[in-house]
Order: structure tokens, then C-alpha cells, then sequence
């Protein structure tokens, strides 16, 4: 049994626990991409496929023979994904997404910004030491994060592979892209 002293004792610190509850907003993690990219030889040609469950979808060709790098981060509401394409001569791109809903995003190729609302799918061509990007309006809304199919789409994109290189379009003519 509790004594009359430590029932006010027991009431107060009751109270001053439970009323020193504070309140907790959890902040929804933003979205990442599950991507697919080709890694075997298609005739030149390379892509890179990145998808958000949320709709956002983007793709780059291009046509390079070098290495990739690539450096994601989250932080509380951003994912941000960088990215450097590099022949052996150090001729090549960079690009950076970043997005807090994985819906819309913020794109940059080579420090210049691009609306993708105008496009999603970007055609890279190296012209000697110069870049040029190519932004095509394309449904990419129903590819799936699968490489033998996003070979198919690029495979069936004959105007996408001339974009790129001429060299590309040759051999692709000759024996096709192939997703082995």
C-alpha cells in the first residue's frame, strides 16, 4: 500500500512523464532508382536506364568505349545521382539527378540544366574532343528496369543509334544489338 506522502509524489511524476511526451515527425526517405545498364558489347552502342517506382524514368545512349563511375547519395529529402562516362582519352560526360520525389527531377550534363519534361531520353554523341546532347521526347513510362528489354527499345530506336554515332548505326545494321 502506498502512503499518503508518496501518492502526490507519484501523481506528479506521472504527469510530468507522460506530458513530457514530444511529438515525432517522421520524414518520408526519398526515392532511389533501380536502373539497368547494357554491359556487353552492342554494337558500340551503351545505355543506362534509371526508373523510380514513383514515374520517373530516364535514359541515356551513348556511344563510348571507356569506364563509368557513379556516385549516389541520400541525405533526409534528396537522392542525388552522379555520374561520369569516359573514353580512354578523357573525352566524355558527367551527369547529375537529384530528386526529392521521384516524380520530377533536376538534371545536369555537363554543367547545363535540362527540362525533362521536354524529354527524358538523352542521345550522347562525341564529335572529337566536342559532347552533344541530344534530349528526345520519348514514352519511357512502360519499360521496365530489364535488360533484354530496354535492348529491344534502344535495338528498335534506329534514330536514337544514328544520334549517337554514325559508326554506331553501321554496326548496328550489320549484325544488331544483342542483350547476351
Amino acid at each position: 500500500m502506498i502512503s499518503n506522502v508518496v501518492w502526490p509524489i507519484v501523481l506528479v511524476v506521472g504527469v510530468t512523464v507522460t506530458g513530457c511526451s514530444r511529438n515525432v515527425t517522421t520524414i518520408p526517405s526519398p526515392p532511389v532508382s533501380a536502373s539497368c545498364s547494357s554491359n556487353k558489347d552492342m554494337g558500340g552502342v551503351h545505355f543506362s536506364f534509371h526508373k523510380w517506382k514513383e514515374g520517373l524514368a530516364i535514359m541515356f545512349v551513348d556511344h563510348i568505349n571507356g569506364g563509368v563511375t557513379e556516385n549516389g547519395s541520400l541525405d533526409e529529402t534528396t537522392y542525388t545521382d552522379r555520374v561520369s562516362v569516359r573514353r580512354a582519352d578523357g573525352t566524355g560526360y558527367e551527369w547529375q539527378l537529384t530528386t526529392k520525389d521521384g516524380r520530377s527531377a533536376d538534371l545536369r550534363i555537363n554543367d547545363v540544366s535540362y527540362d525533362l519534361t521536354k524529354g527524358a531520353l538523352f542521345a550522347i554523341q562525341i564529335d572529337g574532343k566536342k559532347v552533344i546532347v541530344h534530349q528526345v521526347d520519348r514514352d519511357l513510362s512502360k519499360l521496365n528496369i530489364d535488360l533484354a528489354q530496354c535492348t529491344a527499345f534502344v535495338n528498335n530506336s534506329p534514330d536514337i543509334i544514328q544520334l549517337v554515332s554514325d559508326e554506331a548505326t553501321k554496326q548496328q545494321s550489320k549484325r544488331g544489338i544483342t542483350s547476351q
